[in-house]
Order: structure tokens, then sequence, then C-alpha cells
């Protein structure tokens, strides 16, 4: 039996940033003593977050030459069950 960590795959894509963002944070035009609010668009940043995990799964597995029932544990760094469950849904 193997054990250990054998690949990671790190990915960031700022393109999609208005999604969900702290409007009038500091260096944005408002005060730290201000009220600020997160705003998102949650349908959007589901859609990027389950499409983006399902794809860095793929490409953990293309790189580290496994197959997906060779894998007990892809570690992710995502809060949200729904969006786990999605993911894992999708990859069966």
């Amino acid at each position: 039996t193997l054990r250990g960590i054998y690949h990671a795959q790190l990915n960031a894509d700022g393109t999609h940033a208005g999604l969900l963002q702290v409007p009038g944070s500091p260096g944005g035009g408002c005060s730290a003593k201000e009220n600020r609010h997160v705003s998102m668009n949650g349908r959007e940043v589901f859609k990027l977050a389950t499409r983006g995990i399902r794809e860095a799964c793929g490409q953990v597995l293309q790189q580290s030459g496994f197959a997906s029932e060779q894998i007990d544990f892809f570690v992710v760094h995502q809060a949200n069950q729904r969006i786990l469950a999605a993911v894992a849904k999708q990859l069966g």
C-alpha cells in the first residue's frame, strides 16, 4: 500500500475577482472605520469553484499517473460542503 502525498496542484485566477469581494476595502477608497460587507455572486462563484476543483483534480491524476480508483483522498482548500459534494458527484 502506497502512502503519502504524491502530487500537489496550486491554481489561482484573479480574473473573476469581482464575483467575490469586499467593496470599499482599504486601498479602495474606504476608511478602516467604515462598515464593509462581502459582495458575492454565489451562483457564479459556485460554478467557478466546482469547475476549478474538478480541473485541478484531473491535473493531479494526469501528472501523477494514478487512476481515480487508486486515490483515497483529494485534499482541497475549500470549506464549502456544497461545492465539495458537487465536485465529488461530478468526479464519481
